[in-house]
Parts: C-alpha cells; sequence; structure tokens
C-alpha cells in the first residue's frame, strides 16, 4: 500500500471521519462564540470597567472567530447589533462622568467599539473585491449572482457596519475640541456613513435616524443649513409620539440658537412646550429646554 497517496476507499474513508469529527467539533465552536456574545446584556452595563469587558468580549471573539475559519454572517450580525447597544450605554455612562479622567476612559470605549467595527467592514469589503476580482468576470448571469447570499450578505454587513461606525464616530468626536482635525474626520465619515444608510435600508426607522444622525454631524461640522434640511425631513416622517421627534425638535431650536436667530428659536420654543405638553417630555429633555431658554432670554435681552 502506497502510505503517500491512499486509495479512493481510504479518501472516502478519511472524508468521513474529517466530516463525523472535525465539523461538528467546529460547528459547535462557532455556537459557542454565539451563545458568549448573545449572553452580553449591554442594557445592564454601568460602569466603565463591565464595558470594557463586553468590548473586550466582542473583540475577543471577532478575532477567534477569524482566526478559526468561523466569522459566519449570522456572528458577525450579532457583534455588530450588540456593538451598537454598546454606544447608547456609553453615552449613558459618560453623561455621569464626574471628571475629565474619567471622560478619557470613555473615549478609550469609543476607540475600542470602533475598531470592532472597522474589523468587521474590513472584513466583507474584502470579500467584496475578492468576488469582483475572481468570479465576476466569469459570470454568465450576473443577476442571480447579485441576488445571492454569497453577494448579498457582506453588502448588508458592510451598510450595518456603516451604521454602526457613524453613531460611534459621532459621539467619539464630541471628545475632541472643535478645531482638532481628527474630529473632523469622525464627523466627515460618520456623514458618508449615514447617507449610505439612507440609500441601503429601506426601513423607516433607520432611515429616519440616519437623517437625524447626519443632522447632529452637519451641526458639529457648522454646516447649520444642511442639518436644518435633514431635522425637518426626521420630523415630516415620524410620529409626535416617537422620541426621536422631541429630540428633533429640541436639535431644530438649538440650531435657531446657535445661528443667531434668537427671535425664532424662542418662538419654536414656545410652539413646542404647547405641543408636547402634559408630560411627554422625557426629565432629561425638558432639563436641556430649560437651559436652552434661559440662554435664548439672555441672547433676546442682549
Amino acid at each position: 500500500m502506497n502510505l503517500y497517496f491512499p486509495s479512493i476507499k481510504n479518501a472516502a474513508f478519511l472524508l468521513l471521519l474529517f466530516l463525523i469529527f472535525y465539523y461538528p467539533c467546529q460547528k459547535a465552536e462557532a455556537s459557542s462564540l454565539s451563545g458568549d456574545v448573545s449572553k452580553l446584556k449591554a442594557d445592564q452595563i454601568s460602569s466603565f470597567k463591565e464595558m470594557k469587558a463586553a468590548l473586550d468580549l466582542l473583540k475577543s471573539s471577532s478575532l477567534e472567530a477569524k482566526k478559526k475559519n468561523q466569522f459566519t454572517f449570522n456572528l458577525q450580525k450579532l457583534i455588530l447589533l450588540k456593538s451598537g447597544e454598546c454606544i447608547s450605554k456609553i453615552v449613558e455612562i459618560e453623561q455621569q462622568a464626574a471628571h475629565q479622567k474619567k471622560r478619557e476612559k470613555d473615549r478609550d470605549l469609543f476607540l475600542t467599539n470602533r475598531g470592532i467595527i472597522k474589523g468587521i467592514l474590513a472584513w466583507n469589503q474584502k470579500k467584496i473585491e475578492d468576488l469582483q476580482e475572481n468570479k465576476l468576470d466569469q459570470m454568465e448571469n450576473t443577476t442571480n449572482f447579485f441576488n445571492s447570499p454569497e453577494w448579498q450578505q457582506p453588502q448588508y454587513l458592510i451598510s450595518l457596519s456603516s451604521y454602526w461606525l457613524s453613531w460611534n464616530g459621532y459621539y467619539s468626536s464630541l471628545f475632541y475640541p472643535a478645531n482638532d482635525v481628527y474630529r473632523k474626520d469622525l464627523l466627515d465619515e460618520a456623514v458618508d456613513g449615514f447617507s449610505r444608510s439612507l440609500i441601503d435600508f429601506k426601513e423607516e426607522s433607520i432611515m429616519a435616524r440616519s437623517l437625524f444622525g447626519r443632522a447632529l454631524c452637519y451641526k458639529e461640522l457648522q454646516k447649520y443649513d444642511k442639518a436644518i434640511y435633514d431635522i425637518n425631513s426626521v420630523i415630516g416622517r415620524i410620529k409626535r409620539d416617537n422620541p426621536l421627534y422631541v429630540r428633533s425638535r429640541y436639535e431644530k431650536v438649538m440650531i435657531s440658537y446657535l445661528t443667531g436667530n434668537y427671535e425664532s428659536a424662542s418662538s419654536q420654543l414656545k410652539n413646542f412646550r404647547e405641543e408636547v405638553s402634559g408630560g411627554n417630555i422625557p426629565n432629561v429633555m425638558e432639563a436641556r429646554l430649560k437651559k436652552l431658554q434661559v440662554k435664548i432670554i439672555l441672547a433676546l435681552l442682549e
């Protein structure tokens, strides 16, 4: 018997052993990674230490899955969703920061999360590039291929990555001075990501949030006309009982104040309060409105 070139019968037997022992083991490991990530409860995190541990889990799960060739569509999607949940929680932790040192730690959390999202984005961009170079030229029917999961899944993950990278970038930018070059780069990147989301996603809720996120970026970039345009688009497409409606109306008043239209800001604020009276304004937003009202009154007096 030739020890180096097994017969067809022996090869079939080896393949059977591989399928019996290795494949179930590989599948179990992938399932284990998904299980660890799915157990993460971002809404229950209350400290910098807990959030760091959560992001370390997402980061290590991504790296391990890539190393073992188990970076599946479902696992990547799950990691992105958990990463998105962490963004809003980091903002909540940051708002409770008592001193600058803690704010620097919160900035580090955003940077870690950025790395996780960028890793998935780059992974799928590489997939698309490989498909374009190695498969598209050989395709007789490209329409079927473009509708296939092989093409659609990485495209979806690129879109989802861009969306969450935009929110992460917007909040990250707030930790840097107004004239910082990196801050502008983050905001420009976020604008591009939100703009892509408007094209890629058809869900009204995501489109409204993308418009709102882009408006916030334009506001920070002092492109107020574009910010107002997006804010008005959000207000026009959502209902008044949507929490995003209250936030959008607040931002519209704020932009009027920032552009020096104090009388318009005062009038908008009055109409806004009359429109959403009856306890529909959250306590945090009510506190912001009171501060803004004082600023507007002082500006009018001056």
